[in-house]
């Protein structure tokens, strides 16, 4: 009788086991495909940001673009901004403050 006590206990200890393994298993599945569609969507976002870097920097548009900087007086364009002046250097650009 004490045979089967423990063998019934240990059959219900290893069931229990099965089954928290199992809902383990299902949640690291769900995380996975969670995973694989935020990846997916990152993808997407890349090629479109892909698509828009390689429109713009297309023969055609950059010489748009040198177009509309010939038209534009140098001197009021203030390209470093308030924190620096670059000016050329023997060694490459130096920020001068």
């Amino acid at each position: 009788m004490p045979r089967l006590v423990l063998a019934i206990l240990g059959m219900l200890l290893i069931g229990a086991t099965l089954l928290l393994l199992r809902q383990q298993h299902l949640r690291v599945r769900a995380e996975t495909h969670r995973l694989h569609a935020e990846l997916y969507e990152l993808e997407q976002k890349l090629w479109r940001q892909q698509v828009q870097v390689a429109a713009a920097t297309s023969p055609a548009a950059l010489e748009r673009t040198m177009e509309r900087l010939k038209s534009i007086d140098a001197t009021t364009v203030d390209l470093a901004g308030e924190w620096a002046v670059l000016t050329p250097a023997v060694g490459g650009w130096d920020v001068l403050e």
